[in-house]
Protein backbone atom coordinates (compact mmCIF):
# COMPACT_ATOMS: atom_id res chain seq x y z
CA UNK A 1 0.00 0.00 0.00
CA UNK A 2 2.57 2.31 0.68
CA UNK A 3 4.19 1.69 -2.26
CA UNK A 4 1.06 3.72 -4.33
CA UNK A 5 0.92 5.98 -1.93
CA UNK A 6 4.71 6.92 -2.66
CA UNK A 7 3.82 7.23 -6.27
CA UNK A 8 2.07 10.41 -6.00
CA UNK A 9 2.58 11.88 -2.18
CA UNK A 10 5.21 13.31 -2.78
CA UNK A 11 4.33 15.95 -5.65
CA UNK A 12 2.52 17.07 -2.88
CA UNK A 13 5.07 18.11 -0.68
CA UNK A 14 7.60 20.05 -3.64
CA UNK A 15 6.69 22.80 -2.27
CA UNK A 16 7.54 22.40 1.18
CA UNK A 17 10.81 20.58 0.52
CA UNK A 18 11.98 23.44 -2.26
CA UNK A 19 11.81 25.77 1.04
CA UNK A 20 13.80 23.40 3.12
CA UNK A 21 16.60 22.33 0.96
CA UNK A 22 16.75 24.68 -1.68
CA UNK A 23 16.73 24.43 -5.55
CA UNK A 24 14.07 25.17 -7.91
CA UNK A 25 11.06 23.65 -8.19
CA UNK A 26 11.77 22.58 -11.53
CA UNK A 27 14.63 20.55 -9.95
CA UNK A 28 12.36 18.95 -7.47
CA UNK A 29 10.95 16.89 -9.88
CA UNK A 30 13.58 14.70 -9.87
CA UNK A 31 12.36 13.87 -6.47
CA UNK A 32 9.43 12.07 -8.51
CA UNK A 33 10.92 11.06 -11.51
CA UNK A 34 13.80 9.22 -10.02
CA UNK A 35 11.34 7.06 -8.01
CA UNK A 36 8.66 6.59 -10.89
CA UNK A 37 12.26 5.30 -13.76
CA UNK A 38 13.50 3.17 -11.15
CA UNK A 39 10.37 1.47 -9.95
CA UNK A 40 9.30 0.99 -13.58
CA UNK A 41 12.38 0.40 -15.08
CA UNK A 42 13.25 -3.07 -12.98
CA UNK A 43 9.98 -4.23 -12.16
CA UNK A 44 10.23 -7.03 -14.95
CA UNK A 45 13.78 -7.49 -14.35
CA UNK A 46 13.20 -8.24 -10.99
CA UNK A 47 10.51 -10.03 -11.18
CA UNK A 48 11.98 -12.51 -13.31
CA UNK A 49 15.01 -13.09 -10.94
CA UNK A 50 12.47 -13.77 -8.30
CA UNK A 51 11.34 -16.75 -9.65
CA UNK A 52 15.00 -17.95 -9.66
CA UNK A 53 16.11 -16.48 -6.31
CA UNK A 54 13.46 -16.86 -4.26
CA UNK A 55 10.14 -14.51 -4.14
CA UNK A 56 9.95 -14.62 -0.16
CA UNK A 57 13.73 -13.67 -0.17
CA UNK A 58 12.99 -10.86 -2.87
CA UNK A 59 10.39 -9.42 -1.01
CA UNK A 60 11.74 -9.21 2.58
CA UNK A 61 14.88 -7.46 0.58
CA UNK A 62 12.23 -4.87 -0.93
CA UNK A 63 10.86 -3.97 2.61
CA UNK A 64 14.49 -3.27 3.84
CA UNK A 65 15.62 -1.68 0.87
CA UNK A 66 12.53 0.64 0.89
CA UNK A 67 12.30 1.48 4.74
CA UNK A 68 15.96 2.26 5.27
CA UNK A 69 15.50 4.15 1.47
CA UNK A 70 12.65 5.98 3.29
CA UNK A 71 14.74 6.77 6.48
CA UNK A 72 17.40 8.14 4.35
CA UNK A 73 14.61 10.55 2.37
CA UNK A 74 13.24 11.70 5.52
CA UNK A 75 17.08 12.47 6.87
CA UNK A 76 18.23 14.03 3.37
CA UNK A 77 20.61 16.77 4.13
CA UNK A 78 20.17 17.92 0.28
CA UNK A 79 17.84 17.89 -2.70
CA UNK A 80 20.63 15.76 -4.27
CA UNK A 81 21.08 13.19 -1.29
CA UNK A 82 16.91 13.23 -1.63
CA UNK A 83 16.85 12.54 -5.07
CA UNK A 84 19.70 9.65 -4.84
CA UNK A 85 17.60 8.00 -1.92
CA UNK A 86 14.72 8.15 -4.05
CA UNK A 87 16.17 6.32 -6.38
CA UNK A 88 16.59 3.63 -3.64
CA UNK A 89 13.49 3.34 -2.63
CA UNK A 90 12.07 3.14 -6.15
CA UNK A 91 14.68 0.03 -6.37
CA UNK A 92 13.01 -1.41 -3.35
CA UNK A 93 9.49 -0.80 -4.64
CA UNK A 94 9.78 -2.75 -7.43
CA UNK A 95 11.50 -5.56 -5.34
CA UNK A 96 8.12 -5.36 -3.28
CA UNK A 97 5.51 -4.95 -6.20
CA UNK A 98 7.41 -7.34 -8.57
CA UNK A 99 6.83 -10.24 -6.41
CA UNK A 100 3.20 -9.55 -4.26
CA UNK A 101 1.02 -10.59 -7.02
CA UNK A 102 3.12 -13.90 -7.59
CA UNK A 103 3.35 -14.89 -3.22
CA UNK A 104 -0.74 -14.04 -3.35
CA UNK A 105 -0.77 -16.91 -6.80
CA UNK A 106 1.38 -19.46 -4.90
CA UNK A 107 -0.82 -19.47 -2.35
CA UNK A 108 -4.34 -19.49 -3.84
CA UNK A 109 -5.98 -21.34 -6.64
CA UNK A 110 -9.09 -21.07 -8.99
CA UNK A 111 -11.54 -18.56 -7.58
CA UNK A 112 -10.03 -18.10 -4.43
CA UNK A 113 -7.07 -16.51 -5.94
CA UNK A 114 -9.38 -14.07 -8.24
CA UNK A 115 -10.64 -12.96 -4.86
CA UNK A 116 -6.97 -12.34 -3.25
CA UNK A 117 -5.99 -10.70 -6.10
CA UNK A 118 -9.19 -8.64 -6.67
CA UNK A 119 -9.04 -7.49 -2.97
CA UNK A 120 -5.02 -6.74 -3.61
CA UNK A 121 -5.95 -4.55 -6.63
CA UNK A 122 -8.89 -2.70 -5.32
CA UNK A 123 -7.04 -1.41 -1.90
CA UNK A 124 -3.74 -0.18 -4.37
CA UNK A 125 -6.75 1.96 -5.86
CA UNK A 126 -8.04 2.94 -2.53
CA UNK A 127 -4.52 3.57 -1.39
CA UNK A 128 -3.34 5.53 -4.76
CA UNK A 129 -7.10 7.86 -4.05
CA UNK A 130 -5.92 8.72 -0.94
CA UNK A 131 -2.50 9.55 -1.31
CA UNK A 132 -2.71 13.27 -2.19
CA UNK A 133 -5.14 13.49 1.06
CA UNK A 134 -2.18 11.81 3.33
CA UNK A 135 0.53 14.05 1.71
CA UNK A 136 -1.45 17.13 2.47
CA UNK A 137 -2.39 16.30 6.72
CA UNK A 138 1.41 15.32 6.77
CA UNK A 139 2.48 18.08 5.49
CA UNK A 140 0.71 20.90 6.86
CA UNK A 141 0.20 19.11 10.18
CA UNK A 142 3.99 17.87 11.12
CA UNK A 143 6.97 18.19 8.29
CA UNK A 144 7.82 17.08 4.72
CA UNK A 145 10.02 15.00 5.90
CA UNK A 146 7.10 12.70 7.92
CA UNK A 147 5.91 11.46 4.16
CA UNK A 148 8.76 9.26 4.33
CA UNK A 149 9.71 8.74 8.10
CA UNK A 150 6.49 7.23 8.21
CA UNK A 151 7.24 4.47 6.25
CA UNK A 152 10.30 3.56 8.65
CA UNK A 153 7.51 2.01 11.32
CA UNK A 154 5.32 0.68 8.53
CA UNK A 155 8.35 -0.93 6.88
CA UNK A 156 9.74 -2.61 9.82
CA UNK A 157 6.28 -4.00 10.88
CA UNK A 158 6.09 -4.98 7.11
CA UNK A 159 9.14 -6.99 7.88
CA UNK A 160 8.14 -9.05 10.86
CA UNK A 161 5.05 -10.03 9.14
CA UNK A 162 6.23 -11.19 6.18
CA UNK A 163 9.50 -12.92 7.82
CA UNK A 164 7.08 -14.67 10.23
CA UNK A 165 4.06 -15.36 7.96
CA UNK A 166 5.42 -16.10 4.52
CA UNK A 167 5.63 -19.52 3.66
CA UNK A 168 9.13 -21.05 1.98
CA UNK A 169 8.56 -22.65 -1.36
CA UNK A 170 11.12 -24.08 -3.46
CA UNK A 171 12.94 -21.96 -5.99
CA UNK A 172 12.45 -23.01 -9.77
CA UNK A 173 15.17 -25.48 -10.47
CA UNK A 174 18.28 -23.82 -12.52
CA UNK A 175 18.47 -24.59 -16.39
CA UNK A 176 21.16 -22.20 -17.07
CA UNK A 177 23.23 -19.73 -15.85
CA UNK A 178 20.98 -15.95 -14.84
CA UNK A 179 20.40 -13.86 -18.10
CA UNK A 180 22.46 -11.03 -16.49
CA UNK A 181 22.88 -9.37 -19.50
CA UNK A 182 19.72 -9.82 -20.61
CA UNK A 183 18.33 -7.77 -17.07
CA UNK A 184 20.74 -4.87 -18.02
CA UNK A 185 19.33 -4.17 -21.52
CA UNK A 186 16.01 -4.66 -20.38
CA UNK A 187 16.48 -2.49 -17.19
CA UNK A 188 18.53 -0.11 -19.42
CA UNK A 189 15.47 -0.12 -22.42
CA UNK A 190 12.72 0.85 -19.97
CA UNK A 191 14.57 3.06 -17.53
CA UNK A 192 15.44 5.29 -20.92
CA UNK A 193 11.74 4.92 -22.48
CA UNK A 194 10.20 5.37 -18.81
CA UNK A 195 12.75 9.22 -18.37
CA UNK A 196 11.92 10.25 -22.14
CA UNK A 197 7.82 9.87 -21.49
CA UNK A 198 8.04 11.19 -18.08
CA UNK A 199 9.98 14.19 -19.34
CA UNK A 200 8.91 14.79 -22.82
CA UNK A 201 6.42 17.42 -22.11
CA UNK A 202 9.18 19.34 -20.39
CA UNK A 203 11.79 18.87 -23.05
CA UNK A 204 9.35 19.39 -26.00
CA UNK A 205 8.06 15.45 -27.51
CA UNK A 206 10.29 16.67 -30.99
CA UNK A 207 13.36 17.98 -28.91
CA UNK A 208 16.29 16.61 -30.00
CA UNK A 209 17.08 14.84 -26.51
CA UNK A 210 13.26 13.10 -26.49
CA UNK A 211 13.92 11.71 -29.47
CA UNK A 212 17.26 10.30 -28.06
CA UNK A 213 16.38 8.72 -25.62
CA UNK A 214 13.55 7.34 -27.08
CA UNK A 215 15.46 5.89 -29.69
CA UNK A 216 18.23 4.57 -27.28
CA UNK A 217 15.40 2.89 -25.45
CA UNK A 218 14.10 1.17 -28.81
CA UNK A 219 17.83 0.18 -30.25
CA UNK A 220 18.20 -1.29 -26.38
CA UNK A 221 15.14 -2.81 -26.40
CA UNK A 222 16.06 -4.43 -30.02
CA UNK A 223 19.36 -5.37 -28.90
CA UNK A 224 17.28 -6.85 -25.79
CA UNK A 225 14.86 -8.98 -27.91
CA UNK A 226 17.81 -10.29 -30.48
CA UNK A 227 19.66 -11.53 -26.72
CA UNK A 228 16.97 -12.89 -25.30
CA UNK A 229 15.97 -15.33 -28.87
CA UNK A 230 19.51 -17.55 -27.70
CA UNK A 231 19.95 -16.89 -24.05
CA UNK A 232 19.50 -20.50 -21.99
CA UNK A 233 17.72 -18.95 -19.39
CA UNK A 234 16.61 -16.10 -20.90
CA UNK A 235 14.89 -12.90 -18.22
CA UNK A 236 12.11 -13.25 -20.66
CA UNK A 237 10.91 -15.74 -22.19
CA UNK A 238 9.69 -14.39 -25.78
CA UNK A 239 7.46 -17.39 -26.25
CA UNK A 240 4.89 -16.00 -23.95
CA UNK A 241 3.92 -13.35 -26.34
CA UNK A 242 2.69 -16.18 -28.18
CA UNK A 243 -0.49 -16.70 -25.55
CA UNK A 244 -2.86 -14.39 -26.71
CA UNK A 245 -4.47 -13.65 -23.20
CA UNK A 246 -1.00 -12.84 -22.09
CA UNK A 247 -0.68 -10.16 -25.03
CA UNK A 248 -3.79 -9.18 -24.27
CA UNK A 249 -3.22 -8.27 -20.46
CA UNK A 250 0.12 -6.62 -20.89
CA UNK A 251 -1.67 -4.36 -23.71
CA UNK A 252 -4.50 -3.72 -21.42
CA UNK A 253 -2.91 -3.15 -18.68
CA UNK A 254 -1.05 0.03 -20.26
CA UNK A 255 -4.32 0.97 -21.48
CA UNK A 256 -6.39 0.87 -18.18
CA UNK A 257 -3.21 3.36 -16.22
CA UNK A 258 -3.62 6.08 -19.45
CA UNK A 259 -7.40 5.92 -19.28
CA UNK A 260 -7.79 5.71 -15.77
CA UNK A 261 -4.47 7.99 -14.74
CA UNK A 262 -3.48 9.81 -17.77
CA UNK A 263 -6.85 11.81 -18.08
CA UNK A 264 -7.07 12.45 -14.01
CA UNK A 265 -4.84 15.49 -14.47
CA UNK A 266 -7.65 17.41 -17.44
CA UNK A 267 -10.82 16.42 -15.46
CA UNK A 268 -8.68 18.70 -12.45
CA UNK A 269 -7.60 21.24 -14.09
CA UNK A 270 -11.40 21.35 -15.60
CA UNK A 271 -12.89 21.35 -11.89
CA UNK A 272 -10.83 23.70 -10.65
CA UNK A 273 -9.91 26.22 -13.34
CA UNK A 274 -13.64 26.51 -15.44
CA UNK A 275 -15.57 25.20 -12.34
CA UNK A 276 -13.53 27.44 -9.92
CA UNK A 277 -13.36 24.60 -7.74
CA UNK A 278 -10.80 24.49 -5.03
CA UNK A 279 -8.51 21.69 -4.45
CA UNK A 280 -10.12 20.41 -1.86
CA UNK A 281 -13.14 21.20 -3.21
CA UNK A 282 -11.92 19.48 -6.36
CA UNK A 283 -10.84 16.25 -4.30
CA UNK A 284 -14.32 15.51 -2.68
CA UNK A 285 -15.69 16.05 -6.40
CA UNK A 286 -13.93 13.48 -7.50
CA UNK A 287 -14.79 10.92 -4.77
CA UNK A 288 -17.62 9.27 -6.19
CA UNK A 289 -14.99 8.00 -8.71
CA UNK A 290 -12.48 6.56 -5.89
CA UNK A 291 -15.49 5.35 -3.90
CA UNK A 292 -17.63 3.67 -7.21
CA UNK A 293 -13.94 1.81 -8.18
CA UNK A 294 -13.85 -0.28 -4.88
CA UNK A 295 -17.09 -2.46 -5.55
CA UNK A 296 -16.49 -2.70 -9.21
CA UNK A 297 -13.15 -3.92 -8.24
CA UNK A 298 -14.71 -6.70 -5.59
CA UNK A 299 -17.30 -6.90 -8.19
CA UNK A 300 -14.50 -8.01 -10.63
CA UNK A 301 -13.14 -11.06 -8.27
CA UNK A 302 -16.90 -12.62 -7.56
CA UNK A 303 -17.97 -12.40 -11.06
CA UNK A 304 -15.27 -14.19 -12.27
CA UNK A 305 -16.76 -17.07 -10.92
CA UNK A 306 -19.90 -17.28 -13.24
CA UNK A 307 -18.16 -15.25 -15.92
CA UNK A 308 -14.54 -15.11 -18.58
CA UNK A 309 -12.46 -12.47 -17.25
CA UNK A 310 -12.28 -11.20 -20.76
CA UNK A 311 -16.03 -10.61 -20.58
CA UNK A 312 -15.75 -9.09 -17.40
CA UNK A 313 -12.70 -6.95 -18.33
CA UNK A 314 -14.76 -5.69 -21.58
CA UNK A 315 -17.80 -4.46 -19.53
CA UNK A 316 -15.16 -2.80 -17.09
CA UNK A 317 -13.68 -1.16 -20.74
CA UNK A 318 -17.27 -0.36 -22.34
CA UNK A 319 -18.32 1.37 -19.20
CA UNK A 320 -15.39 3.68 -19.41
CA UNK A 321 -16.33 4.23 -23.02
CA UNK A 322 -20.12 5.04 -21.97
CA UNK A 323 -18.87 7.50 -19.16
CA UNK A 324 -16.70 9.52 -21.43
CA UNK A 325 -18.74 9.79 -23.90
CA UNK A 326 -21.43 11.25 -21.18
CA UNK A 327 -18.32 13.66 -19.95
CA UNK A 328 -17.77 15.11 -23.65
CA UNK A 329 -21.51 16.04 -23.71
CA UNK A 330 -22.02 17.05 -20.10
CA UNK A 331 -18.96 19.30 -19.47
CA UNK A 332 -19.78 22.53 -20.48
CA UNK A 333 -18.22 26.24 -19.47
CA UNK A 334 -19.75 27.64 -16.42
CA UNK A 335 -21.86 24.22 -15.48
CA UNK A 336 -21.92 22.20 -12.30
CA UNK A 337 -20.52 19.44 -10.89
CA UNK A 338 -23.56 17.61 -10.12
CA UNK A 339 -24.24 16.82 -13.28
CA UNK A 340 -21.05 14.69 -13.59
CA UNK A 341 -21.60 12.72 -10.74
CA UNK A 342 -23.52 9.84 -12.64
CA UNK A 343 -20.44 9.14 -15.29
CA UNK A 344 -17.80 9.48 -12.63
CA UNK A 345 -19.73 6.74 -10.57
CA UNK A 346 -19.52 4.95 -14.22
CA UNK A 347 -15.76 5.46 -14.76
CA UNK A 348 -14.89 4.37 -11.38
CA UNK A 349 -16.94 1.31 -11.89
CA UNK A 350 -15.83 0.28 -15.18
CA UNK A 351 -12.27 1.57 -13.47
CA UNK A 352 -12.30 -1.47 -11.19
CA UNK A 353 -14.13 -4.12 -13.29
CA UNK A 354 -11.47 -3.63 -16.40
CA UNK A 355 -8.65 -3.32 -14.44
CA UNK A 356 -8.73 -5.64 -11.53
CA UNK A 357 -8.84 -9.15 -13.29
CA UNK A 358 -6.01 -8.01 -15.69
CA UNK A 359 -3.32 -9.39 -12.94
CA UNK A 360 -5.09 -12.53 -12.26
CA UNK A 361 -4.75 -13.07 -16.11
CA UNK A 362 -1.53 -12.75 -16.75
CA UNK A 363 -0.63 -14.87 -13.72
CA UNK A 364 -3.04 -17.50 -14.34
CA UNK A 365 -2.11 -17.84 -17.96
CA UNK A 366 1.43 -18.66 -18.03
CA UNK A 367 2.73 -22.19 -15.45
CA UNK A 368 3.42 -21.14 -11.78
CA UNK A 369 6.84 -21.26 -11.96
CA UNK A 370 6.45 -17.84 -14.48
CA UNK A 371 4.13 -15.87 -12.40
CA UNK A 372 6.88 -13.33 -11.41
CA UNK A 373 8.18 -13.53 -14.76
CA UNK A 374 4.47 -12.36 -16.23
CA UNK A 375 3.30 -10.02 -13.92
CA UNK A 376 7.05 -7.91 -13.73
CA UNK A 377 6.21 -7.70 -17.78
CA UNK A 378 2.10 -6.54 -16.81
CA UNK A 379 3.37 -4.05 -14.24
CA UNK A 380 6.39 -2.41 -15.73
CA UNK A 381 3.72 -0.95 -17.98
CA UNK A 382 1.81 1.06 -15.42
CA UNK A 383 4.52 3.70 -14.88
CA UNK A 384 4.72 3.86 -18.79
CA UNK A 385 1.23 3.49 -19.33
CA UNK A 386 0.34 6.46 -17.16
CA UNK A 387 2.99 9.01 -18.86
CA UNK A 388 1.62 8.36 -22.38
CA UNK A 389 -1.60 9.21 -21.52
CA UNK A 390 -0.95 12.03 -19.80
CA UNK A 391 0.99 12.83 -23.08
CA UNK A 392 -1.37 11.91 -25.57
CA UNK A 393 -4.47 13.06 -24.07
CA UNK A 394 -2.83 16.29 -23.67
CA UNK A 395 -2.15 16.92 -26.87
CA UNK A 396 -6.56 17.02 -27.42
CA UNK A 397 -6.71 18.97 -24.67
CA UNK A 398 -4.32 21.48 -25.55
CA UNK A 399 -4.77 21.52 -29.71
CA UNK A 400 -8.51 22.25 -28.79
CA UNK A 401 -8.07 24.32 -25.66
CA UNK A 402 -6.07 26.43 -27.07
CA UNK A 403 -7.78 26.68 -30.48
CA UNK A 404 -10.84 27.97 -28.55
CA UNK A 405 -8.64 31.03 -27.31
CA UNK A 406 -7.69 31.75 -30.24
CA UNK A 407 -11.14 31.87 -32.07
CA UNK A 408 -12.42 34.02 -29.02
CA UNK A 409 -12.70 37.84 -30.06
CA UNK A 410 -13.12 38.64 -26.52
CA UNK A 411 -9.54 38.41 -26.02
CA UNK A 412 -6.79 41.24 -26.83
CA UNK A 413 -5.19 40.45 -29.79
CA UNK A 414 -1.85 41.36 -28.72
CA UNK A 415 -1.80 38.87 -25.92
CA UNK A 416 -3.85 36.01 -27.18
CA UNK A 417 -1.30 34.05 -28.53
CA UNK A 418 0.23 34.25 -25.08
CA UNK A 419 -3.23 33.35 -23.50
CA UNK A 420 -3.55 30.61 -25.46
CA UNK A 421 -0.65 29.28 -25.15
CA UNK A 422 -0.77 29.48 -20.98
CA UNK A 423 -4.46 28.02 -21.54
CA UNK A 424 -2.80 24.81 -23.15
CA UNK A 425 -0.88 24.69 -20.74
CA UNK A 426 -3.03 24.81 -17.50
CA UNK A 427 -0.79 27.60 -16.12
CA UNK A 428 -3.35 29.86 -14.57
CA UNK A 429 -0.63 32.60 -13.10
CA UNK A 430 0.68 33.27 -16.57
CA UNK A 431 -3.00 34.00 -17.83
CA UNK A 432 -3.03 36.36 -15.34
CA UNK A 433 -0.09 38.06 -16.30
CA UNK A 434 -0.66 38.34 -19.46
CA UNK A 435 -3.93 39.43 -19.12
CA UNK A 436 -4.31 43.61 -19.82
CA UNK A 437 -6.24 45.54 -17.53
CA UNK A 438 -9.69 45.76 -18.09
CA UNK A 439 -10.09 42.27 -20.07
CA UNK A 440 -10.54 40.69 -17.01
CA UNK A 441 -13.47 39.41 -17.34
CA UNK A 442 -13.48 38.82 -21.24
CA UNK A 443 -10.11 36.67 -20.43
CA UNK A 444 -12.11 34.90 -18.09
CA UNK A 445 -14.54 33.61 -20.01
CA UNK A 446 -12.82 32.81 -22.54
CA UNK A 447 -10.06 30.71 -20.43
CA UNK A 448 -13.18 28.76 -18.80
CA UNK A 449 -14.57 28.24 -22.14
CA UNK A 450 -11.15 26.89 -23.86
CA UNK A 451 -10.56 24.71 -20.22
CA UNK A 452 -14.19 22.86 -20.54
CA UNK A 453 -13.97 22.71 -24.67
CA UNK A 454 -10.82 20.62 -24.14
CA UNK A 455 -11.28 18.71 -21.42
CA UNK A 456 -14.63 17.50 -23.14
CA UNK A 457 -12.18 16.47 -26.41
CA UNK A 458 -9.76 14.60 -24.71
CA UNK A 459 -12.92 12.88 -23.44
CA UNK A 460 -14.06 11.95 -27.05
CA UNK A 461 -10.37 10.41 -27.66
CA UNK A 462 -10.74 8.09 -24.44
CA UNK A 463 -14.25 7.04 -25.41
CA UNK A 464 -12.23 5.98 -28.31
CA UNK A 465 -9.37 4.06 -26.25
CA UNK A 466 -11.73 2.64 -24.25
CA UNK A 467 -13.83 1.06 -27.17
CA UNK A 468 -10.72 -0.35 -28.89
CA UNK A 469 -9.66 -2.00 -25.14
CA UNK A 470 -13.29 -3.74 -25.61
CA UNK A 471 -12.33 -5.63 -29.12
CA UNK A 472 -9.24 -6.28 -27.28
CA UNK A 473 -10.19 -8.03 -24.38
CA UNK A 474 -12.89 -9.93 -25.95
CA UNK A 475 -10.85 -11.29 -29.02
CA UNK A 476 -7.57 -11.70 -26.70
CA UNK A 477 -8.21 -12.72 -23.68
CA UNK A 478 -9.52 -16.26 -24.03
CA UNK A 479 -10.54 -18.86 -21.19
CA UNK A 480 -8.90 -21.71 -22.93
CA UNK A 481 -5.33 -20.01 -22.48
CA UNK A 482 -5.39 -20.78 -18.97
CA UNK A 483 -2.81 -23.02 -17.61
CA UNK A 484 -2.95 -26.28 -16.21
CA UNK A 485 -1.42 -26.07 -13.05
CA UNK A 486 1.21 -29.12 -12.95
CA UNK A 487 4.73 -29.45 -13.58
CA UNK A 488 4.91 -30.47 -16.58
CA UNK A 489 3.09 -26.99 -18.00
CA UNK A 490 5.66 -24.93 -19.39
CA UNK A 491 5.54 -22.11 -22.25
CA UNK A 492 6.82 -23.79 -25.59
CA UNK A 493 9.88 -23.11 -26.89
CA UNK A 494 11.03 -21.41 -30.19
CA UNK A 495 9.77 -23.04 -32.59
CA UNK A 496 7.31 -25.19 -30.61
CA UNK A 497 3.47 -25.22 -31.14
CA UNK A 498 1.61 -22.02 -29.98
CA UNK A 499 1.03 -21.35 -26.56
CA UNK A 500 -2.42 -22.29 -26.80
CA UNK A 501 -1.79 -25.49 -27.48
CA UNK A 502 0.16 -26.33 -24.05
CA UNK A 503 -2.98 -25.28 -22.07
CA UNK A 504 -6.03 -26.80 -20.65
CA UNK A 505 -9.71 -25.01 -20.89
CA UNK A 506 -10.85 -24.16 -17.57
CA UNK A 507 -13.52 -25.53 -16.08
Amino acid sequence: MILVIDLTIVSVGLPAIQRDLGGSLASLQWVVISYAVAFGALMQPIGSLSDRLGRREMFLAGIAVFTLASLACGLAPTSLFLDIARALQGVGGAMLFANALPLIAQDYEGQRRNMAIAKWSTMLGACGAAAPLVGGVLVDVADWRWMFLINVPIGALGFALAWFKLPKVDRVPPTGPIDWFGVVLFTGSLAVINLAVTRGEEQGWGSPTTLAQIAGGVVLLVVFLLVERRASAPIMRLELFRIPSFVGAVLLSFLSRALTLGTAIYFVLYLQAALGLSALESGLALLPIYLAALPGGMGAGKLQARFAAGHIIAVGFGMLAVSAALFSWLIQPGGDVWPLIAPMILWGLGSGLSTTPLMGVAVNVVPLERAGMASGMANSLFPIGTAVGTAAFGLAFKAAAGDSVQADTGVPEGSRDTIAQATAEGDLQRIAEATPAGAGDQVSNAVESAIAHGTSQMTVYAAVVAAVAVVIALVLIRRRDVVARTPAAAPPEDGAEDGAEKVEKAE
